[in-house]
C-alpha cells in the first residue's frame, strides 16, 4: 500500500505543481475615495484628475492611475482643462511654480509632458483642429501638439482674459488688456498664426468687452457681444473674418446667454425700452427684435447657462414675477410661453446644463442644493443633492463625481430610468475593514469585527461558507462601535481584548440578541496587557489594573457568558503582569499578578473565597523570576520559570520540579518555550537545551525522549499538527517562525522544509485537509506543504471580483473554515480585507496513520483495471460505511453511502487513469486503495 501511495504522490506533484486558485474579496469598507476631478471621456476611458492622472477603462471595468505626474505626494490642481486634440487627451498641471501642458492617449506610456511654461499664470487652454492656442498672463502660445511646435505666438502689452478663446473656422478669438486696462479683442488665425486685433468697420476703431467672450456661430456668420472705445455703440456686433472687422447691428447694455434655433440668435439682452429681456435676431439690425414687451425674462448678468436648447425650444427662467417658473420659445412672440414647470419653494432657480446625449437639462434651485433633470417632453425628475455639473453621460445614465458615508468620494452614476443613483467605480478603499481577529466558530461560522465606514469597528458574521458578512447589532446600546482587538473564546462567545484602553468589554456570540457591551466601573480599564480567562466556558475572568484607591490595585471581575452584569470577585494590589496567559485547570483559572517587582500565581473558581494564590515557586537571585503558565499535561498544571519547568498538582497542592534538559545560561528565562501541544496524549516541547530542541513527553513520570535538535532555534516555538505530521517553526518572535520542520508523529522522524531565514519569516499555520498552507512575512502568497521542502509550492491567487494581488501587497492571516481557506490580505487598491478561496482544494491521502500490519490494506476491489463499476469486498470485522473516490490531484469526484457488499459503484463516466479509493468503516477508520479505470 505505500508503495502505492510514494507513486500517488510523485505523480501528484508533478501535475500540482503550478495550480493557481481563485479567491473573492468579502470587501466591507469601501471608504477613503479616490476623490475624482474634471472628467473627460475619451474613446473607452474616463479620463480624470485626482491628485496624478488617472483612467477609467469602460471594457476592463477598471480604474487605474494612468502616471504619476507628481514624482512624491499628489497634488492638488485647479482645473487642468481636459482637452481633446488629435486623438489625444491635453491638459496643464502646476509642477513647482510653473505650469506644464502634457499629453495622454491613455497609457502610462503615452503620457508625456510637452512644454513648461515659464510661470503658472496659464489661464486657459482651447484647440481647433490645427492647433492649440493657450493664454498666459501676458503671452499667448500656439502649439501642434508637439514639444518641438510649442511656441510663443505674441507677447501682450497687458493680462489676457481669464475666459476661454472662441474657435471658430481656424480661427481663435481672445481677449488682453491693453495699457488703459481695457480689454480688447483679438483675433489669430491658427493655419498662419497671424495675430491681429478686431476693428469696427469703417473707423479701424478696437473693440472691447468687460469680463466674458460672448461669440456665436450662426450659420458661418460670427455674431458677438462688444463695445467701441466711447460706450456709445454697445451691443450685438457681427464680424468679417475675411478683412477682421465689425459691424454693428443692435444695441443691448448686456449679453448674457444666447442659442441658435431655427437659423437665428435667441440671446438675453437688456435695452432701455424694454430692460432684461429675451431677443431674437438672424444677424441684421431690421430682423432684431425682443420675443415679450411685458415680462422681463432675463437671468442675472452672471448667468452663462440663462437660455439653453433643447429639442426645438430655447428653455429659461425670468428675472422677475414667477421666478421658479420654467419658460421656453421657438423664437418667435407666440411661442414665448411659460411651461407648466414649476421649481418648489425657490424665488430664483437656474439651468446649469445642456446633456445632448441623453437630451436633458440640469436645473437647481437658487440655494444650490436641490437639484433636478428635465428630458425634451418636458418630464422632471428630482435629483436631491446629486450634483450633475460636473458628470459625463454615457447612454442612459449620468457618471460623476459624489460622496458619501460607505464609499467616499468616488465616481457614482444616475440611471435616468430608475432615477437611482448607485456607485459605479470603488476606485480607491485602501483603509479596509481590518477583520485581522477573524476566527472559524465551533458552530462552523466566521466570526470577526470590521470597519465599515459607517459605523466605525463592530462584529461581523459569515454564517456559513459562500455566505457574504452581515453586520451584528448589539442589542443592548445604539451605539455599534466596539475597540480593535483579538477574539478570546468562552463557551460559544466572543470577547474583544483591545489593543488600547478601552471602558468596556464587549462579547457576541454571532447573534444580536447575544452581542452586548458592558461598562466597567470608573476608572476601570482593559488594554492589551489584560489577562482575559476561560473559566470552564461559562465566564470570563479578567484581571483589570485599577489606579483609583491606595496606589494600584487589580481587580479580577467575572462575567457569565450569558449575563450582561460585570461582578467583582476580589480587589488585590498588584499591577498588571507581562505575562497574560491564564490556564483552566481542575475547576478553577490560573493567572499571575505582579506586586512589587514580583509575580505571584493566583487562582480562582468564580468566587471571592475561591479567589487566592495558588501555588508558590521561589525566587533565584540574579534571574527574571517570570512564571509562564504553559498547560495541562497528564492532569498537572506546567509552568516554567527562569530555565526550570514546574509541574503542580492541585490535588496535593505539591510543586514539583520536572528533571529536563535545559541550559543555565543565555536568555535564562526563556530556556522552556510557553507554546506546547499535546497530541494523542503525548506532549511536545522545545527547550533551549543547545540552541533549540523539541522533546516528546509520554507522560511525567518518565524523562522526555528527545526528537531532534538544531542550532538555528529560536526562544518561541509554534506547533501546528495536521494529519499526522507535527509542524513546528521557532524564532525569537511569538507567532513567527524563521524556519519550518516537520515531524511524523508515528516514528518521530523529522525534516527540515524552510531553512533559517530572517527576512521572510513563516506564520499561520493553518491545516486544510492534511496539507499545510501558510504564509510569509511582507508576502503577498500563500505556500503549500505536506511536509518537505520538495513539495512545498507557492499558490498564485487570481482574484475574480477585485483589483489582482500583487508582489507590493501582504497576505496576513489565513483560516480555515470547513475546509475552505479564507484569508486577510491588506492590497494597495482595498486594504486590509477578507478574501475567500473559491477553488476546490486538493486532499492529501497520507498513510501516517497506518500503524500496524493489523491497521493495513483491509479491502479488495473488483473488478480492478474496472471498465463500468467497482465493488468492495470485506474482509474480517471491516463493515464499510462510505467510500469517496479521488483524482491524482488530490480532487474529489465523487462519493456516497455503502450499504451492502453487493452494491455498484459507478465509475463508468470516469476519464481512463488512475484512482483512489478512501472508505471509512463504521468504527471510523478510514482505508485507502488504488484502482485503475480503463
Amino acid at each position: 500500500m505505500k508503495k502505492i501511495y510514494l507513486f500517488f504522490f510523485s505523480l501528484f506533484y508533478i501535475a500540482n505543481f503550478s495550480q493557481t486558485i481563485e479567491a473573492e474579496i468579502y470587501e466591507i469598507n469601501y471608504n477613503t475615495g479616490v476623490n475624482p476631478q474634471y472628467l473627460q471621456k475619451y474613446n473607452d476611458q474616463i479620463i480624470f484628475w485626482s491628485g496624478d492622472l488617472w483612467s477609467y477603462n469602460f471594457t476592463t471595468k477598471k480604474s487605474t492611475l494612468i502616471k504619476k505626474i507628481f514624482p512624491y505626494t499628489p497634488q492638488f490642481s485647479s482645473d487642468v482643462q481636459f482637452t481633446l486634440f488629435k486623438n489625444k487627451v491635453y491638459f496643464l498641471v502646476d509642477v513647482s511654480s510653473k505650469t506644464q501642458l502634457w499629453a495622454t492617449d491613455g497609457t502610462e506610456t503615452g503620457t508625456k509632458q510637452i512644454f513648461e511654461f515659464p510661470d503658472n499664470y496659464v489661464t486657459q487652454i482651447t484647440a481647433d483642429e490645427s492647433k492649440i492656442l493657450i493664454t498666459e498672463r501676458n503671452n499667448i502660445y500656439i502649439s501642434d501638439g508637439t514639444s518641438a511646435g510649442t511656441k510663443l505666438l505674441k507677447q501682450m502689452d497687458g493680462q489676457t482674459l481669464e475666459s476661454k478663446a472662441f474657435k471658430f473656422n481656424s480661427h481663435f478669438i481672445f481677449a488682453a488688456k491693453n495699457a488703459n486696462y481695457s480689454n480688447e479683442l483679438w483675433i489669430t488665425n491658427s493655419i498662419d498664426e497671424t495675430t491681429s486685433k478686431i476693428k469696427i468697420e469703417g473707423t479701424e476703431d478696437p473693440l472691447y468687452i468687460h469680463t466674458t467672450l460672448k461669440f456665436f456661430d450662426l450659420n458661418g456668420m460670427v455674431l458677438f457681444n462688444a463695445q467701441n472705445a466711447s460706450g456709445t455703440q454697445t451691443g450685438l456686433w457681427s464680424l468679417d473674418l475675411a478683412t477682421k472687422k465689425a459691424k454693428f447691428i443692435y444695441t443691448t447694455r448686456t449679453l448674457t446667454s444666447g442659442e441658435i434655433l431655427n437659423n437665428k440668435l435667441v440671446f438675453m439682452g437688456n435695452t432701455i425700452e424694454n430692460g432684461s429681456n429675451i431677443f431674437v435676431t438672424d444677424g441684421t439690425p431690421e430682423n432684431t427684435k425682443v420675443l415679450s414687451s411685458t415680462m422681463h425674462f432675463a437671468s442675472s448678468s452672471q448667468d452663462e447657462l440663462g437660455l439653453q436648447k433643447l429639442g426645438n425650444s430655447i428653455y429659461f427662467f425670468p428675472y422677475s414675477q414667477e421666478r421658479n417658473r420654467l419658460w421656453k420659445t421657438d423664437g418667435t412672440v407666440g411661442g414665448t410661453v411659460p411651461t407648466s414647470i414649476l421649481i418648489p419653494n425657490d424665488f430664483a432657480a437656474s439651468i446649469l446644463r445642456y446633456f445632448p446625449l441623453n437630451q436633458m437639462i440640469l436645473i437647481e434651485n437658487s440655494g444650490h442644493t436641490t437639484f433636478y433633470l428635465m428630458d425634451q417632453f418636458e418630464n422632471l425628475s428630482l435629483l436631491g443633492e446629486n450634483r450633475l455639473s460636473n458628470s459625463i453621460e454615457i447612454s442612459g445614465s449620468m457618471i460623476f463625481p459624489y460622496e458619501n458615508q460607505k464609499y467616499g468620494r468616488e465616481l457614482f452614476q444616475y440611471n435616468i430610468e430608475t432615477k437611482q443613483v448607485s456607485i459605479f467605480k470603488d476606485t480607491m478603499h485602501e483603509q479596509g475593514s481590518k477583520p485581522i481577529n477573524a476566527v472559524a466558530t465551533a458552530d462552523n461560522s466566521l466570526i470577526f469585527t470590521g470597519f465599515d465606514g459607517s459605523y466605525n469597528n463592530q462584529f461581523y458574521k459569515i454564517a456559513k461558507k459562500s455566505d457574504q458578512p452581515e453586520a451584528i447589532k448589539i442589542s443592548n446600546s445604539i451605539y455599534p462601535n466596539v475597540p480593535e482587538g483579538e477574539l478570546f473564546r468562552v463557551g460559544n462567545y466572543y470577547y474583544i481584548t483591545p489593543n488600547s484602553y478601552s471602558s468596556q468589554i464587549v462579547k457576541s456570540n454571532g447573534t444580536e440578541a447575544g452581542t452586548k457591551k458592558m461598562t466597567l466601573p470608573v476608572n476601570t480599564q482593559v488594554d492589551q496587557y489584560t489577562t482575559f480567562g476561560n473559566l470552564n466556558d461559562e465566564s470570563l475572568i479578567a484581571t483589570i489594573y485599577y489606579s483609583g484607591g491606595n496606589g494600584g490595585m487589580m481587580r479580577i471581575m467575572k462575567n457569565d457568558i450569558n449575563s450582561e452584569t460585570l461582578e467583582l470577585i476580589k480587589e488585590v494590589p498588584g499591577s498588571s503582569s507581562s505575562q497574560t496567559k491564564s490556564i483552566f485547570y481542575n475547576g478553577s483559572l490560573y493567572f499571575t499578578i505582579s506586586k512589587n517587582n514580583k509575580y505571584e500565581i493566583w487562582k480562582t473558581d468564580g468566587t471571592t473565597d475561591g479567589t487566592m494564590i495558588a501555588l508558590n515557586i521561589t525566587d533565584e537571585e540574579y534571574y527574571s523570576n517570570v512564571p509562564r503558565l504553559l498547560g495541562v499535561f497528564d492532569n498537572q498544571f506546567l509552568i516554567a520559570k527562569n530555565y526550570r519547568l514546574y509541574k503542580y498538582n492541585s490535588s496535593t497542592q505539591a510543586v514539583t520540579e520536572i528533571p529536563f534538559p535545559v541550559n543555565d545560561w543565555g536568555i535564562r528565562q526563556w530556556n522552556v518555550s510557553q507554546n506546547m501541544i499535546e497530541i494523542e496524549g503525548k506532549l511536545y516541547l522545545m527547550s533551549q537545551n543547545g540552541y533549540g530542541t523539541i522533546y516528546k513527553f509520554d507522560n511525567l513520570q518518565t524523562p522526555p525522549t528527545e526528537i531532534m535538535s538544531s542550532n538555528n532555534m529560536g526562544v518561541f516555538a509554534n506547533f501546528k499538527k495536521c494529519g499526522s505530521t507535527l509542524y513546528f517553526g521557532t524564532s525569537n518572535y511569538d507567532g513567527k517562525s524563521n524556519n519550518l520542520w516537520s515531524i511524523n508523529i508515528n516514528d518521530n522522524s523529522y525534516k527540515e522544509i524552510i531553512a533559517n531565514s530572517s527576512t521572510s519569516a513563516v506564520s499561520n499555520l493553518t491545516c486544510i485537509n492534511n496539507y499545510l498552507y501558510f504564509t510569509k512575512e511582507n508576502s503577498s502568497k500563500i505556500w503549500r506543504t505536506n511536509g518537505t521542502a520538495e513539495s512545498t509550492i507557492t499558490l498564485p491567487v487570481t482574484v475574480v471580483n477585485e483589483e489582482q494581488i500583487v508582489d507590493t501587497d501582504q497576505i496576513l492571516k489565513l483560516i480555515n473554515l470547513e475546509n475552505t481557506l479564507y484569508f486577510v490580505a491588506k492590497t494597495k487598491t482595498s486594504g486590509e480585507e477578507l478574501y475567500s478561496v473559491t477553488t476546490e482544494l486538493p486532499i492529501y491521502l497520507n498513510t501516517g496513520n497506518v500503524k500496524s500490519d493489523a491497521q493495513k490494506l483491509k479491502l479488495i476491489l473488483y473488478p480492478n483495471p474496472a471498465s463500468d463499476f467497482i465493488k468492495i469486498k470485506e474482509t474480517g470485522d471491516l463493515k464499510v460505511e462510505t467510500y469517496t473516490i479521488f483524482d491524482f490531484s488530490g480532487r474529489l469526484i465523487s462519493s456516497g453511502r455503502y450499504t451492502s457488499e453487493n452494491q455498484i459503484i459507478d465509475v463508468q463516466q470516469l476519464n481512463a487513469g488512475n484512482y483512489l479509493i478512501q472508505i471509512t468503516a463504521k468504527n471510523g477508520t478510514q482505508f485507502s486503495q488504488q484502482f485503475i479505470k480503463k
